[in-house]
């Protein structure tokens, strides 16, 4: 899915929450591990979360970890989550 030029993958497998999920892209993050945090956080959301609240919990762990996205925004990985959840 292309968000601000650039694209989000996402692999998610869940039933009324998302059980695994990996992000990738052509977008960076500095530093990368922090989306390994990004993911294990969103372990867990309930599938009915709004894209919102997914995009608020993704902006809380990148402050956690300091880390810097850049090529894309914490809502344009939320929105490719909710479309990824059928959504």
């Amino acid at each position: 899915m292309l968000h601000s030029g650039k694209l989000v993958r996402v692999k998610v497998a869940h039933h009324d929450f998302i059980e695994r999920i990996e992000i990738s892209g052509d977008f960076s993050l500095r530093p990368p591990e922090a989306m390994r945090e990004v993911e294990r956080n969103l372990v867990g959301v309930e599938v009915e979360s709004t894209e919102q609240g997914i995009a608020d919990l993704i902006l809380e762990t990148l402050l956690e970890h300091h880390a810097v996205l850049e090529g894309v925004t914490a809502s344009d990985i939320a929105r490719a989550i909710k479309k990824a959840l059928g959504g």
